[in-house]
């Protein structure tokens, strides 16, 4: 089995009533990229599989203080032990 998936939302919020302490409206943009796969390697009747996943993502508000960024990087090594036949 083999698979990939990119996705990459975005998104906006708006508030109509500004921020009591900070004046401004707390209006904020969001983006984000995320793309995953995973790879079956052809040994051991296909038992072991490669994966991982890469994820980016932004908040920029009119407001520094709710700025954020996340960032993840993850790779993973699979082993399958159960029952292989279909």
């Amino acid at each position: 089995m083999h698979g990939r998936r990119f996705r990459s939302p975005t998104g906006r919020q708006d508030f109509d009533d500004p921020n009591p302490l900070f004046g401004d409206k707390q209006d904020s943009d969001t983006y984000t990229v995320d793309a995953s796969f995973l790879y079956t390697l052809p040994i051991e009747g296909d038992r072991w599989q490669l994966g991982g996943n890469i994820f980016f993502g932004e908040i920029d508000s009119d407001i520094n203080f709710h700025d954020s960024d996340a960032y993840r990087i993850v790779g993973v090594i699979r082993y399958n032990f159960g029952n292989m036949e279909q």
